[in-house]
């Protein structure tokens, strides 16, 4: 029997979901990611559309944590995250709601 755990993760300290299959990787402000079985498209139904973007198949990220978007990619930190052409318009709409 598999134990399982439930973390209560403020949106706030989210700073972009990593999918990988069927888990994804919650990169958080502070502390190690957390792994779940819950999917990327699960999350997305989810969190608040006014504060995280879909920018590729395998990410979503937090609007207000973006550093910089250059050449079609995305710096978080020290994180590089790619944004698909399909993702592009809805991030560049996303970003101009939030001026």
């Amino acid at each position: 029997l598999l134990a399982q755990r439930l973390v209560n993760i403020g949106q706030s300290l989210v700073q972009f979901l990593e999918g990988y299959g069927d888990y994804v990787k919650v990169h958080r402000i502070n502390g190690k990611p957390l792994l779940t079985q819950v999917s990327l498209k699960r999350f997305e139904e989810f969190l608040d559309r006014n504060r995280f973007c879909r920018v590729h198949r395998s990410y979503i990220v937090s609007l207000s944590h973006i550093n910089y978007i250059e050449r079609k990619r995305i710096r978080i930190g020290e994180e590089l995250i790619p944004i698909s052409d399909s993702y592009l318009p809805a991030l560049m709409n996303n970003l101009a709601l939030q001026e």
